[in-house]
């Protein structure tokens, strides 16, 4: 499919996620470790199913079966793989609805809800905190710093990988994010598949820094960015989160959130978030175009 055809099954699958919504139940990220359960035992015996082979092995699999898939019905019919290739893009966002999670953490913080929303769960945020050493990730930032990071791999990440390579990007891209936090491989494998998340994340990341800035305020966007390392390898996760705090303070990275304001921050950076995926859309209309 040429990049145009990829736009604007992109277009039409946003459309869908956003207008047309109650896509987020069909959405689990279960068949990702049920898969890689079953690759365990059929193969984890073979002294030789270790490392990169393993690594290609359960990442490769299911993208060769989705553009065996993808072929056959475009063969057969465009229409029909056209449908299959908006039906995966659709799929491989989220997998949560992101609105109705804001929505659980407004009602946590104004006292009325019980379930913390499931990027709060991921402790992203607090990992890059703790590795980093820095108070930016501490209490009210982190709850931010990870809503950043979830709309990254719901939205930014499938739609940057779906129009490089239609639906086997979004389901690769899909399913070496679940993979995070897998357990079980060798050592070898884990360096590997942690190396390929950075290499998926990579060009999104930066792309991610420029729509934010541009949906944000781009000055102080840049300024952070700067001082993480903008080309840096493995600083990924960080550059998207320190971009979008400093996107939504509008250059006062440092001020304290706490009380009543965090629920204003929360309310901003989910219209930030948004904005980024309009700004996300326009480059790649242009892309596709230019194509």
């Amino acid at each position: 499919m040429s990049p145009v055809i990829h736009f604007l099954l992109i277009l039409a699958g946003v459309t869908v996620e956003f207008v047309v919504g109650g896509v987020a139940a069909w959405r689990t990220t279960r068949w990702s470790f049920e898969w890689l359960a079953w690759i365990e035992r059929v193969c984890g015996g073979w002294e030789a199913w270790r490392g990169a082979l393993a690594v290609v092995t359960i990442v490769g699999l299911p993208g060769l079966a989705v553009l065996l898939v993808s072929v056959l019905l475009h063969d057969f019919s465009a229409v029909l793989g056209h449908a299959f290739a908006l039906a995966v893009f659709v799929l491989m966002l989220g997998p949560e609805d992101l609105a109705a999670e804001v929505d659980c953490h407004r009602l946590l913080l104004a006292g009325d809800g019980t379930r913390r929303p499931h990027y709060l769960h991921e402790g992203d945020a607090l990992e890059l905190g703790a590795a980093s050493g820095d108070a930016e990730f501490d209490g009210g930032r982190a709850e931010l710093a990870a809503l950043a990071l979830a709309a990254a791999r719901a939205w930014y990440l499938p739609v940057f990988w779906f129009l490089v390579a239609g639906p086997v990007g979004a389901v690769v891209c899909r399913l070496v994010s679940n993979l995070r936090r897998a357990a079980g491989l060798d050592d070898d494998a884990m360096r590997l598949l942690a190396d390929l998340r950075e290499g998926l994340d990579y060009l999104p990341a930066r792309l991610s820094v420029v729509a934010l800035g541009l949906a944000g305020t781009l000055v102080p966007v840049l300024d952070a960015a700067r001082a993480v390392g903008f080309l840096r390898w493995g600083r990924s996760r960080e550059l998207v989160a320190r971009a979008a705090l400093a996107a939504t303070d509008y250059g006062r990275v440092h001020e304290v959130i706490g009380g009543e304001p965090r629920l204003y921050r929360l309310n901003q950076m989910l219209a930030l978030l948004r904005r980024g995926l309009v700004v996300w859309l326009l480059i790649i209309a242009v892309v596709a175009l230019a194509a």
